[in-house]
């Protein structure tokens, strides 16, 4: 489930067949199986097909683009933007990003499991409910972030994201609730 949630939405079903074989195969039974493996398995099936398809991992449908029959097109993530704000891409600009919201309800690209930041959320909340994880990491992640793009943002916000942007966009909530707990 953690591969999927890492994938384009708009991927082949044999290029993840690929990547589940490489992240079980290679990045799991290779090093003993549950628990011994120093990489977390999902990672290193999305470094293998980044690698071996990178042209299909770097594609995202743009949003609103729901059927499963229209072509895929490239639409630029949040962290594409912002990244292209701070290399100095042309018409690029902080204003491009989604909003809070947007970001919160899943409207806009990027991994299945990175877009909607409420889903995460909710999903944290029931693990910690159930007692499968307990509050230290995810906490400390999404703290640590908070504060340090927060120093930037104070720095130069004309640059950088404000910090509720940060912690909402991208795979870090991803990252944080579900694979740093792993």
């Amino acid at each position: 489930v953690l591969l999927a949630f890492n994938l384009p939405s708009n991927l082949p079903i044999w290029i993840i067949i690929l990547g589940a074989l490489f992240a079980i195969g290679v990045g799991k039974m290779s090093f003993g199986g549950l628990g011994c493996n120093p990489f977390n398995p999902a990672l290193a099936g999305r470094v293998f097909l980044l690698l071996s398809f990178p042209v299909q991992m770097t594609t995202w449908p743009a949003v609103g683009q729901l059927t499963a029959y229209t072509d895929a097109t490239t639409a630029a993530t949040p962290l594409a933007i912002m990244k292209g704000v701070i290399n100095g891409a042309p018409g690029m600009s902080l204003s491009d990003l989604p909003g809070a919201f947007d970001l919160l309800i899943g409207n806009n690209g990027g991994c299945l499991g990175e877009v909607s930041a409420l889903a995460l959320l909710l999903g944290l909340f029931y693990m910690l409910w159930k007692k499968i994880i307990t509050w230290h990491i995810p906490v400390s992640i999404l703290v640590t972030v908070f504060v340090f793009s927060g120093i930037m943002y104070l720095v130069n916000p004309e640059l950088y994201v404000s910090p509720v942007v940060q912690l909402l966009s991208g795979g870090l909530m991803l990252g944080a609730v579900f694979m740093a707990t792993d």
